[in-house]
Formats: C-alpha cells, sequence, structure tokens
C-alpha cells in the first residue's frame, strides 16, 4: 500500500501527540496532599502576618488622633468648665474611628459619640470604658493606655489620652478616649490581596475556631490592655490551589514546549527524507535546464517514486515538449519581425524601463548619424534629447503607461550626432515581461522637418495675408484681380467676389489726372517697384486717400507674371495729425490756446519785443471754483467755464492773447499800458450772474500781474511771478488784483521752509497742547475743554494760522491730528478722576474727515487711552459738511455710534442749511467768536446769536458760545438758555498743570467773574 506524503505526515504528528498526552498525565501527579499543606502553611502564616501588621497600623492611627484630639482646647475646655463639641462633630466624623468618650478626673463623663455601626451601643460603650478604666490605677491617668478590650463579644480596639488644661496651668482634667471596632469591614481589608481567611476570637473560643480540619489553621493568642491572653488571631488558607497550580503550570508549560521541539523535530525529519531531499533534486533538474535551451532534447525531469512529486516532474517533462514546439514557432516569428524593423523606412528606437537603448535599426542610423553599436546601453534622454524634449517624452509615456497604450501620435525632437535637431512624428508601442510588466519602449517615427516647416511658411503666409491691417491685391500681368485679403473688403467697401476678374481703376477716384497714372506704369514697368499717395474712392463714394506700395513678381524667365499692391488707408493719420496739433496747441474744452500755446507765443513775443516794450501777463483765476465744481457737479462746472471762457474772449483788446492755463485759470498777454483798463473790463465781464438750468451763479476773479523785464526775462518766472501775486492775494479779498512785488517770493519761501520745519516738529516733540476750559452756565462748573494746538519751534511760538493751512496743503494735518486726538483723549482720562463729568473738545480737519479712516481710528484711540466715548466731543467745520452731504452723514453716524458727542465748529460763518442740521446726528452748536466780538453793539449780530440759540432749541441741540469776553455777552448767552461758554471772559488757553489749577477751582471764580451774581449764587449749591 503506498501512502501519500501527506498521510506521512499526519502519522508523524500524532506520535508526538501521544507523547504530549504521556508528559500532562505525568504533570497531573505532581498534585498531592504534601504539597497542598506546604502550600496552605506558607499561605496562613503570611496572612497571620498581615493582619498583625494591619492591626498595628490602626492602633497607631488611634494614638495620633487621640492625641491631636485632645490638643482641642476650645473644645474640651469650654466656658464653665462645661465641653462643647457639638460644632466639632462634622470634624470629628471624619476620623475612622467608631467612637469619642471624654471624661473628667473623677470619671465623670463629659462627652460621648457613637459613630457608623456603634450608634445603638452609646451607653454599652460608656460602661465599658468605665469598667476598664477603673481597672487601671489613679496614676494610669495620666498614661496613654492602648489595646483592645471584650465588647459584645467582639474584639474592640481603645485608646486613651490625657487631657490638660493650659489655663490651669497644665492641670489633668481628664481623660480621652477613642475606639474602633473590628468589624467585617476590617478583616475584609486583612483578607482582600489575599483572600485568606483571618479572626480575631476569644481565647475560650479558640479550638472551635478552625472547624474545617481539612485546612491548616495558624494561630496566634494576644492580651487585652490587662495584658491577658483574651484573644486568639488565626489565620487559613482558601484559596491555595491557585498559586499551586500557577507553580506546576509553568513546569507543564516547560515540558509541553519541550514536546514541542521534539514534535517539530521529528516532523523535519519525515518532510526532509519524504519531500525536501526529493523538492532539491527536482530544484538541481530544473536549475540545469533553465541554464540550456529548453529546446535541448537532453533537458528532463528525473524524480522517482511514485506519488505527488513524481507526478510533477512528470508534468514538466510534459510542458518542456511543448516549449521546445513553441520556441521553434516564436524563432521563426521573431525573425520575421526583426526583419521588417531593420527594412522599415521609419526610424525605430527602443528603450527599456532604465531608459537605455535597446533597439536600433538601419532608418535610425541614417537619420540621426549614429551607429548601432554607438548607441546600444546609452541613455536615450542624454544622447538624443534637450531638457525640454525629455521632459514632454517623459510626460507622454508615463500618461501612456497609466493608460495601458498609447492613445495618439505625437510629436517629439531628436538631437542629431552633428548637433542639430529635427522634427519627428512618433507613434509607439509597450513590450511586457513575463509577469505583465511593462518592459520595453518602442517607438516609430517618421522625419516631418521639411513638412512641418513648409507648412508653418504656408500658415504664416496665410496669416499675414489675412489679418495684416493694409489692403492687399494681387493681379495677374493683365492686371486682373486675383485676390484680394480682409483689410482691403473693409477698406474699399467692396467683397472679394465683386473685385475679382476686374480691373484695379474701379477705385479711382477723380482727384489725379491721367498723367498721373501714366508716369506710376512707367516706373512701374522699369523699376519694378512704386510707392505714393493715391486718393481712391470708396464702394459707397467716399474718397480716401492711401500710402500705396505696387511690386511686380516674374517668373525664372524674367517675365511679368503678377502685380502685388499693398495700400494703407492713411485719412485718420492725416486727420489724427491735425487733431493732435489741435490738441497740443489749443484747450479741448474751451478751444482756447493752452498753455503751451501761451508759453511759445509769450516766448516768441519777449524774442522779438525791445527792452522798453514792457509786456504784461495777467494770470486769473475764479473764486471758490472748488467749491463751485462740488456744488454743480463736473458737468454743469465745464458749462461754466465755457461760458466764462466766451466772456473773456469778448474782452480781449486786440493784439493781446488769451489762454487757459490750468483748470479755472486764465492767462492774458498784452502791453502793461493796457492792464487796468483789462482788469475793468475783465471784472464787469464776469459781474452779470451765469445762468445754468435753473440756478443763477455769481462769479469773482483773482488777478495775478508781472510785467516783463521787471519781474523776469523768460517764461518760467513770468509765470511763477504772475501765480505768486495771484495766491497772495486769494484768501485776502475778491475782485481784486495785484502786481508781483519782491517780498512776495519771500513768504512763498517763508511758506516752504515752514513745511519743511513742520516734518520735524513731531520727532522733535516740539508741538504742544493747551487747553480752553468750558464752563456751563446754568452753574458755573468746569464741564471740560477744547484742546487747542501750540506749536514751540526753533525760532519760538507761531500762531496756528500760519502754520495749519501749511499742514493740510502738505498732507501732514494726518499725523499731526492723531497726535493730537491721542494726547488730548490721553489728558482728558487723567483729568477725568478728579471730575468724572470732563469732556474733551477735539477740532477735526477735513483731511481726516474720512469713512474708511476717521471712525475706526477715534476707536483705537478710545481703547488705547481708555477714555469713554461719551467724554469726547469732536468738532467740523461747515465747510467739510458741505462737500459731500451722503458721506458726511455715513462718517457722522459711525461716529455716532461709538458714543461721541458731535458739534459743527464756527455755525454761522459757512454755508449752514437747515436741510443739512435736520439730516446730520449732531450734539451741539458752536457760534462763531466773530458775533460774539459785536454783541450786543452790532444789532445784526446779536440777532445773529439769538437765531442760532433759538435754532438749536428748536432741533433740541446743545450750544457753544465762543469768544465771551465781557459781563454783557454773558448776560444776553444766559438770558436766552445758551449751554456752554468759552472766552477770554472766564479764561485764556492754558497749558495743562495751569489748566490743572484753575480746574482745582471746581467752578469759574477768576477776577472777571467775581463781580457776577448768577455765578456767586450758583456756586454755592454747586
Amino acid at each position: 500500500m503506498t501512502l501519500s506524503i501527506r498521510a506521512k505526515t499526519f502519522l508523524g504528528i500524532l506520535m508526538t501527540l501521544v507523547v504530549l498526552t504521556c508528559v500532562f498525565v505525568f504533570s497531573l501527579h505532581l498534585f498531592d496532599e504534601q504539597n497542598i499543606a506546604k502550600v496552605e502553611s506558607q499561605f496562613g502564616h503570611e496572612a497571620l502576618l498581615r493582619a498583625e501588621n494591619l492591626l498595628q497600623e490602626k492602633e497607631s492611627d488611634l494614638v495620633n488622633i487621640a492625641h491631636s484630639v485632645a490638643m482641642l482646647d476650645t473644645v474640651w475646655h469650654g466656658r464653665d468648665g462645661k465641653v462643647d463639641a457639638t460644632e466639632a462633630l462634622p470634624f470629628f466624623e471624619t476620623f475612622p474611628v467608631d467612637f469619642i468618650v471624654y471624661v473628667d478626673s473623677s470619671y465623670h463623663l463629659r462627652f460621648q459619640h457613637c459613630f457608623h455601626s456603634l450608634a445603638e451601643f452609646d451607653g454599652n460603650i460608656v460602661e465599658t470604658l468605665k469598667d476598664e478604666l477603673t481597672l487601671q490605677s489613679p496614676s494610669a491617668l495620666t498614661t496613654p493606655i492602648k489595646g483592645l478590650v471584650r465588647f459584645e463579644g467582639q474584639p474592640l480596639l481603645i485608646v486613651t489620652s490625657p487631657v490638660f488644661s493650659p489655663q490651669k496651668n497644665g492641670q489633668l482634667v481628664g481623660v480621652l478616649a477613642l475606639g474602633l471596632l473590628l468589624d467585617d469591614g476590617f478583616w475584609h481589608q486583612v483578607n482582600e490581596e489575599w483572600k485568606m481567611h483571618s479572626r480575631l476570637t476569644l481565647a475560650e473560643n479558640a479550638l472551635t475556631s478552625c472547624p474545617d480540619v481539612l485546612y491548616h489553621c495558624i494561630r496566634k493568642p494576644l492580651t487585652d490592655i490587662h495584658g491577658r491572653e483574651s484573644f486568639v488571631l488565626h489565620s487559613g488558607s482558601y484559596r491555595f490551589m491557585r498559586e499551586f497550580s500557577r507553580r506546576n503550570l509553568l513546569a507543564f508549560f516547560g515540558l509541553f514546549a519541550f514536546a514541542s521541539i521534539v514534535m517539530v523535530f521529528i516532523t523535519q525529519m519525515i518532510l526532509d527524507v519524504l519531500v525536501l531531499s526529493r523538492l532539491v533534486r527536482l530544484g538541481h533538474s530544473l536549475e540545469k535546464i533553465g541554464n540550456c535551451h529548453s529546446s535541448d532534447p537532453e533537458t528532463a525531469v528525473n524524480v522517482d517514486g511514485d506519488d505527488e512529486i513524481a507526478a510533477i516532474g512528470h508534468n514538466i517533462n510534459q510542458m518542456l515538449e511543448r516549449l521546445r514546439v513553441g520556441d521553434q514557432i516564436r524563432f521563426q516569428q521573431e525573425k520575421r519581425f526583426a526583419d521588417m524593423i531593420e527594412h522599415s523606412g521609419l526610424v525605430v528606437i527602443g528603450i527599456d524601463h532604465r531608459s537605455q537603448i535597446v533597439l536600433f535599426n538601419h532608418a535610425a542610423e541614417s537619420a540621426t548619424g549614429y551607429k548601432r553599436q554607438d548607441v546600444f546601453e546609452q541613455n536615450f534622454f542624454d544622447l538624443f534629447t534637450t531638457a525640454d524634449t525629455a521632459e514632454l517624452l517623459g510626460g507622454y509615456i508615463a500618461h501612456a503607461m497609466a493608460n495601458g497604450e498609447f492613445t495618439t501620435d505625437f510629436h517629439a525632437p531628436l538631437r542629431m550626432r552633428d548637433g542639430g535637431v529635427r522634427q519627428f512624428l512618433w507613434d509607439a508601442i509597450f513590450e511586457y515581461d513575463e509577469h505583465g510588466q511593462i518592459d520595453n519602449f518602442i517607438g516609430f517615427g517618421r522625419d516631418v522637418t521639411e513638412s512641418q516647416a513648409a507648412e508653418r511658411r504656408l500658415k504664416l503666409i496665410t496669416k499675414v495675408f489675412e489679418n495684416t491691417a493694409e489692403a492687399i491685391v494681387i493681379t495677374d500681368r493683365r492686371n486682373r484681380i486675383i485676390e484680394v485679403n480682409q483689410a482691403f473688403e473693409s477698406v474699399s467697401g467692396y467683397t472679394r467676389d465683386e473685385v475679382l476678374g476686374q480691373d484695379p481703376n474701379l477705385l479711382q477716384s477723380d482727384r489725379h489726372h491721367q498723367d498721373f497714372f501714366d508716369k506710376m506704369w512707367r516706373q512701374l514697368l522699369s523699376d519694378g517697384h512704386w510707392e505714393g499717395e493715391v486718393w481712391n474712392r470708396r464702394k459707397d463714394g467716399e474718397d480716401y486717400v492711401s500710402w500705396v506700395t505696387i511690386d511686380t513678381i516674374r517668373d525664372h524667365q524674367g517675365a511679368i507674371k503678377n502685380f502685388f499692391s499693398i495700400s494703407s488707408d492713411i485719412s485718420q493719420i492725416k486727420e489724427a495729425e491735425r487733431q493732435l496739433h489741435r490738441l497740443a496747441y489749443f484747450d479741448s474744452l474751451t478751444g482756447l490756446p493752452n498753455r503751451l500755446s501761451f508759453s511759445q507765443q509769450l516766448e516768441d513775443r519777449l524774442l522779438h519785443c525791445a527792452e522798453a516794450c514792457n509786456l504784461a501777463i495777467l494770470v486769473l483765476d475764479i473764486d471758490s471754483f472748488k467749491l463751485i465744481n462740488e456744488s454743480l457737479g463736473p458737468v454743469l462746472a465745464d458749462t461754466l467755464l465755457q461760458m466764462v471762457s466766451e466772456r473773456l474772449s469778448l474782452c480781449t483788446y486786440d493784439g493781446a492773447f488769451l489762454a487757459r492755463v490750468g483748470g479755472d485759470e486764465f492767462a492774458f498777454i498784452l502791453r502793461k499800458q493796457r492792464v487796468k483798463n483789462m482788469v475793468a473790463e475783465l471784472f464787469e465781464c464776469v459781474d452779470a450772474p451765469f445762468v445754468i438750468g435753473a440756478q443763477r451763479i455769481n462769479l469773482t476773479l483773482s488777478v495775478g500781474i508781472a510785467v516783463a523785464p521787471d519781474d523776469g526775462e523768460t517764461v518760467a518766472e513770468l509765470l511763477k511771478n504772475a501765480g505768486i501775486a495771484l495766491y497772495s492775494i486769494k484768501d485776502l479779498r475778491r475782485n481784486s488784483y495785484q502786481y508781483y512785488q519782491g517780498f512776495m517770493s519771500e513768504r512763498v519761501t517763508e511758506r516752504m521752509t515752514l513745511a519743511e520745519m513742520l516734518r520735524e516738529a513731531l520727532d522733535q516733540e516740539e508741538f504742544e497742547l493747551y487747553y480752553q476750559p468750558k464752563i456751563r452756565l446754568n452753574d458755573g462748573k468746569i464741564v471740560g475743554a477744547e484742546a487747542l494746538l501750540r506749536w514751540h519751534s526753533r525760532d519760538g511760538m507761531i500762531p496756528p494760522d500760519r502754520f495749519i493751512p501749511i499742514a493740510e496743503q502738505t498732507g501732514l494735518i494726518l499725523p499731526i491730528g492723531e497726535w493730537v486726538l491721542k494726547q488730548a483723549c490721553r489728558q482728558a482720562q487723567i483729568w477725568r478722576q478728579v471730575n468724572p463729568d470732563f469732556h474733551m473738545g477735539v477740532n477735526l480737519s477735513p483731511a481726516q474727515f474720512d469713512l474708511d479712516y476717521l471712525p475706526q481710528f477715534v476707536t483705537e484711540t478710545l481703547q488705547d487711552t481708555g477714555l469713554p466715548a461719551e467724554a469726547l466731543e469732536l468738532e467740523i467745520t461747515e465747510g467739510m459738511i458741505i462737500e459731500d452731504i451722503d458721506d458726511t452723514v455715513k462718517i457722522l453716524n459711525s461716529l455716532r455710534e461709538l458714543g461721541v458727542d458731535l458739534s459743527i465748529d464756527d455755525f454761522g460763518t459757512g454755508y449752514s442749511s437747515l436741510n443739512y442740521l435736520t439730516r446730520l446726528p449732531l450734539d451741539i452748536l458752536k457760534i462763531d467768536r466773530s458775533f460774539m466780538f459785536e454783541v450786543p453793539d452790532s444789532r445784526e449780530s446779536t440777532n445773529v446769536v439769538l437765531s442760532i440759540l433759538a435754532l438749536a432749541r428748536s432741533l433740541n441741540l446743545k450750544v457753544t458760545a465762543e469768544g465771551v469776553e465781557t459781563e454783557d455777552h454773558v448776560t444776553l448767552l444766559r438770558d436766552n438758555r445758551c449751554t456752554f461758554i468759552q472766552g477770554y471772559f472766564c479764561s485764556p488757553p492754558l497749558p495743562v498743570r495751569e489748566f490743572e489749577a484753575f480746574m482745582s477751582q471746581g467752578q469759574c471764580r477768576c477776577s472777571n467773574c467775581e463781580g457776577i451774581t448768577w455765578i456767586q449764587s450758583n456756586s454755592s449749591d454747586a
């Protein structure tokens, strides 16, 4: 009977299992009674020792607790000798004790309390304690006692501690006793870890404490507090088998591991004899087959036996026979494929996965100049491609590998051996190995360098022909049109179909004589080229001028084959030249000569003028035109400028030259003798109102005059000095003129010097804030101040009216304004510590009035300084309001949402409107000091003040009057319910320390106010 390898292996493992069973039976024999007794005795002694240690720990804990509790004087030494421990009961309940008893030196009970499970034995505990204590000698009261006593048949751990009174010079006043019942909780703690049976019993019950004779019981006698052996501590094991089993199982597992090793060894021997040695012979046979050709008839596998391995050898021999037949077929196919590749007209190059060349046919040698032996096993990309081409090919191959095939042809250039580059169109395939992985990449290329170049040239010519801006006409030798481009159709208006076969003379206009065309043809036929301007006519009859170039195209024999014409419509260029001249020298809005024309005219007159001719230059502009422009809008403002230029043109003398040299600036050139008459006529020309739509606008002019050669000998000097003269009166008066004088340049220089000094003022800390008190009229209290900027420059104090306009013009007002607001808010926060109602007023510049800037900056300043928003008052001018009322409303609403107060400064001096006041979220109106100067002498100014006060009351607004300097001012404002006043009547602007001294008065008490009845009467109430 023949057994298989599987059956033989099963028998070997079965024998090993029999051995393991015998080992297991032997290990069970180790569990005898002698070993059990040893384990039980060992565990009993360990448990007994643990119980003794735990009992000693409990006794030590009670001693420490008793000593600590005995020192609580406030509990045991209460008033009149009474014990007052009720308040300490929550504290006592945290102790791990079952009762607390306190008796005096005469054994009279003063305090007792039982906890937990002994609460129902309250009285019995006290009696037991008395009995035990009375057995001691009287001197024992001063000595702590610890030990066990009997209670209700159970052991009770007792500890005593004497109590001494510090109030009686350390005299013994009583004894404190603490007890702990050794109940089930105690024994659970003893037996928890070892799972033992341990118990403390009375001595007379010691013989029956271990009724189970199967287990060994360990005993130890214990004494009570009198030294009598009243208790027995015993311990026995119930779970000893666990430890015993653990040790024996270790031995068992050791034997099992040994047996397993034996089993593996036996199995290995069986497999080695029956399987492995035969498989080695089979492997050697296959290795021999692999080293020689499979078609060799001598290659065969020889494995003896009649089992599965022998069957595998037989099957391998059959496969080898089939492989021999297949190798012959494959050899024939490979030879045919190699012949096809070698003689193909395509360039064939194969590379492996390392990019090394493994295939290079004859066509590749011819195309690249390389021999195949020179390129085999060379890196294809290093040899034939640039970095860009390598990246292109690598990406294309990677994409094809991801898809498993090449989907389309692709272009990729190759670098030849001579360094040249030629273009190839490629197709490609993958070769796979026996594992189905891509092994080689074979590319089939066709040289398309010449065809691509020809195609590019043709496309380029076609694109240029179709998209060039010039009109192109091609005719045959008989001058018949055979082709035109899109530009010709656009320029002439004729379509391609309409002109094919026609003579180009259909485009002729009537502006050229026949001699012009005869001369053109003579030159064209003799020289082969002609160019010039030609007036043609479009299909719609419109004439246009073109720059035409005509060339002849001849064949190889020199005969004319075609005429090639290129023409450009230069009508727009001609018109643009005229427009450029006009734009360069004339103003597009008014039609007047511009600054360039003016400069050339002036330079020409200065050049041809005698020294005594005294030319005068007048530069004028419209007063407040910026405000008018913002009010009317740019369209109507341009209309107004056109109307002004028309009037100025009517007022011009013969020989005078008028030009527009800027936005609202005009300039005249005339003789000096006519200046006064010209100025008078100019003022008269603009005196009549200008009507634009439904609006009537009155204008005034300011004129600056410079005379040559006294005020300058060049165009630049005269224009500059006339401008200086103009702006010297700009802010002083209207409808006036000013001749240039030398000191005006000094003033301009001074302004430039101030501008430079301003740039350094912040860094040099030259600015300082003065504070003018704000007085509340109804009680005379100082409720705030207005922050006023002062500049202590290196040249001394410079007033604000000199440097503020310069700061606004140069843009320095922004950093200066930020410094003012931060400094004022920081100072206001300091003063609010003394006066919680203190408010600080700060003026805003128009440059700061921006929606994206101002609310955010105010918010950050309030956060940085800690000043409440309601303590800040921001003052704006009326000019800032009317510049853009919609933006103004948005900005003021954003500030109002922060909580700050808003006021209009210098109210009544600008362009106030009830419509503005009703739309704006204002809190305060400030009456300008210019009105207060004339009160009450001027009836008009007094009425203005009273009107502002009445208007404010109707709008529920507060009013601050500036410039209050007399008692009459105060009386008038008080009688008409003005809210606040500022002015020299109470105090001028003061620096910080002087203002603090003034504010320390609490209310207005200056020398000017002492005689005012209303201030004195209200001061007593403040």
